[in-house]
């Protein structure tokens, strides 16, 4: 039988709707803190990378001890899809944004603004404006040469999801070298909010597939 752990990320979020769930392991952002500890099952962290801090973060932490199946999520994820819910990816019936045993079944494809700088709205545009949206250090094509290392996908049939929640297997995730991650999350460590989210956000479907 598949071993299931369900990732989830938690700044002040009301994280209720968790239940009673087994193998749930909760990784607590913490300002100002700066060495990651457990108490009581969870697992604090610094409050850094928003979800892409702690997906990558739990990746690297547990490179040699990873479940057959790991659900990444935000502590809002209904934001994102409605009709998201644990019981649904413990019985192979996820139809989120996720990789369901094999198939990626994320129906919140976006449309693709390039390879160049992000192209920012709403919120994100009033975020990268008062600062509170470090800019990137390169354009996301850049990010892809330095990170993804893969070959650049034909930018109409791109494929990306609005919300960095998604399921991967073990196999999938260990097809690249811890290096690979740290790598990753270095661009994301030590800033709070920066663009770089974005790109990693981007580029879920092809770094784990």
């Amino acid at each position: 039988m598949d071993s299931l752990q369900v990732v989830v990320t938690r700044y002040k979020e009301n994280i209720t709707w968790l239940g009673n769930h087994d193998n749930v392991k909760i990784y607590q952002k913490v300002d100002n803190l700066q060495t990651p500890y457990i108490d009581s099952n969870i697992t604090y962290i610094p409050n850094y990378g928003k979800d892409a801090y702690t997906h990558l973060y739990h990746i690297i932490d547990n490179y040699n001890s990873l479940a057959d199946y790991t659900l990444f999520t935000q502590a809002t994820p209904h934001e994102h899809d409605p009709q998201f819910t644990i019981e649904k990816f413990k019985n192979k019936e996820f139809l989120g944004v996720c990789e369901r045993y094999g198939n990626w079944c994320g129906d919140l494809n976006m449309p693709f603004h390039g390879w160049g700088r992000i192209i920012h709205h709403d919120k994100w545009l009033k975020e990268i404006q008062s600062g509170e949206l470090t800019p990137a250090k390169t354009t996301y094509g850049e990010y892809w040469d330095l990170y993804i290392k893969k070959p650049k996908p034909d930018p109409n049939t791109m494929i990306w999801y609005h919300g960095i929640i998604f399921s991967a297997s073990r196999e999938k995730i260990l097809q690249h070298n811890k290096q690979y991650y740290i790598d990753l999350l270095s661009t994301v460590d030590g800033v709070k909010n920066n663009e770089e989210i974005h790109y990693f956000e981007r580029s879920i479907h092809y770094i784990f597939n």
